[in-house]
C-alpha cells in the first residue's frame, strides 16, 4: 500500500499541559514489580469451583475475542498506518494508559465538583476510580496483569464500600487465571465485555470531509459540545443531564485532552474528544445526534481525531467500545484493530 502524506494541519490545538509527573506514573504501571502493600497470606490450592468459574470467564471472553476477529475479517478494512503487533508489553501499555487516563478524568471531575466525592487510589500497575456514585466511572483500572490476591481483593472492596459504590474491576484478557479464580471464588461476576481497538499513527491519504470537525475553544463551543453529548446519548431526566454536563466539563478540563464538534450545513453534528496520554491518543465521549446519524459523522470525527493524535506526536490511538456495538463495527471498517476483550467484573450485593 502506498501511503500519501499530508501536510501537518497547523490549526490542530496542542493538547494542555499536565501537573502530573507522567513518566514517574508510567514507570510504576509498567515495571514488573508490585507497588502496593497488601496482608501476606498463605496460599493454597484453588478450589475446584474457583478454577471452574474462572474457566467459564475466560472461556465466554475467548469467545467474544473470535466473534471480534471474524468481524475483522469480513469487513472491508483498510488500515491508514502498519499492522500493529501484539505483544504483553503493548498490552501493559495500554493497560497503565487508560488508567492514567481514567486518574485524570476523576481528578477533574474532583477540581470541577468537589461535593461529588471523586477520588482515586494508584493501587499496582493501575489506579482505583470513584467519580461518585451514579456517575460513569467507578471501578479498578489497569490492575489485572498481576496477580490479584485474596489481600488485595479486601482491599479494593474496602476503599469501595467506603464510599457507597458497588466494588467492579476491568479484567484484561491478559490477566493470570489465579486472578480470574480469586475473582470467581469471591463471587464476582460479569457486568459487561468492551473491546480495546487501536489504530497506528501515521500519515493519511488526504480526503474531502463532508462533516467539518473543529476544535472546541470557546465557552459557546463548549455549550454546544454539552448539548450534542446529552443529545447523542438520549438523555433527557434532570438529574441525569445534571452528571451528563459535569462529565462534559469535567472532560473540557482534563490536562491533555481536546473536544471537537462535528458540523455538518452549519449546525452541529455531534461532538467527541481525545486525551493524550503517554504516546497514545484515547478516543471518546463520541456522540452524534439522532438526526444525523447515518451520514458519515462518526467516521469524520474519528478520521480527524487520528490527525490530531499525528500532529501531537502519538504513534497509537485507542478506543474502548460495546464489543458487539456499532461503533465497534465502525471502528474495525475504519482500520482499528482489536487488542483484547476486557471483562468488567462486579462484587456480589
Amino acid at each position: 500500500m502506498v501511503l500519501v502524506a499530508h501536510p501537518m494541519r497547523t490549526s490542530m490545538p496542542a493538547p494542555k499541559s499536565s501537573g502530573v509527573d507522567r513518566a514517574a506514573f508510567f514507570d510504576r504501571s509498567i515495571g514488573s514489580g508490585r507497588r502496593h502493600t497488601t496482608a501476606t497470606i498463605a496460599s493454597g490450592p484453588i478450589s475446584d469451583r474457583a478454577r471452574q468459574s474462572g474457566e467459564a470467564i475466560v472461556a465466554s471472553a475467548g469467545a467474544r475475542a473470535a466473534h471480534c476477529g471474524e468481524l475483522q475479517r469480513r469487513c472491508d478494512v483498510r488500515p491508514y498506518g502498519g499492522i500493529v503487533i501484539l505483544t504483553r508489553q503493548l498490552v501493559a501499555r495500554l493497560e497503565a494508559s487508560s488508567a492514567y487516563a481514567a486518574m485524570l478524568l476523576v481528578r477533574a471531575i474532583d477540581a470541577g465538583a468537589p461535593g461529588t466525592g471523586a477520588d482515586h487510589l494508584p493501587f499496582g500497575r493501575g489506579v482505583l476510580v470513584a467519580s461518585g456514585a451514579g456517575r460513569y466511572v467507578n471501578r479498578a483500572v489497569g490492575i489485572s496483569l498481576d496477580k490479584i490476591l485474596p489481600a488485595d481483593l479486601r482491599t479494593i472492596e474496602a476503599w469501595y464500600l467506603q464510599r457507597q459504590l458497588r466494588p467492579m474491576i476491568e479484567v484484561s484478557a491478559w490477566a493470570p487465571a489465579s486472578t480470574l479464580a480469586t475473582l470467581a471464588e469471591s463471587g464476582y461476576g460479569p457486568a459487561w465485555f468492551r473491546a480495546m481497538l487501536v489504530h497506528e499513527i501515521g500519515p493519511r491519504p488526504q480526503r474531502s470531509e463532508p462533516v467539518s470537525v473543529v476544535a472546541v475553544e470557546t465557552e459557546e463551543d463548549a455549550t454546544r459540545w454539552r448539548s450534542a453529548f446529552s443529545a447523542g446519548f438520549n438523555v433527557t431526566q434532570p438529574e441525569a443531564l445534571e452528571v451528563s454536563d459535569e462529565h462534559a466539563r469535567a472532560d473540557r478540563r482534563i490536562d491533555g485532552a481536546q473536544q471537537f464538534l462535528a458540523i455538518v450545513g452549519g449546525t452541529v453534528a455531534g461532538c467527541c474528544s481525545a486525551t493524550l496520554a503517554n504516546g497514545i491518543a484515547w478516543l471518546g465521549a463520541a456522540a452524534t445526534i439522532p438526526t444525523h446519524r447515518h451520514h458519515g459523522v462518526h467516521a469524520a470525527m474519528v478520521r480527524h481525531r487520528l490527525d490530531y493524535a499525528h500532529a501531537n506526536g502519538c504513534d497509537l490511538a485507542a478506543v474502548t467500545a460495546l464489543a458487539d456495538g456499532a461503533s465497534a463495527r465502525n471502528l474495525v471498517r475504519l482500520g482499528f484493530q482489536l487488542v483484547q476483550h476486557q471483562l468488567v467484573l462486579q462484587a456480589p450485593n
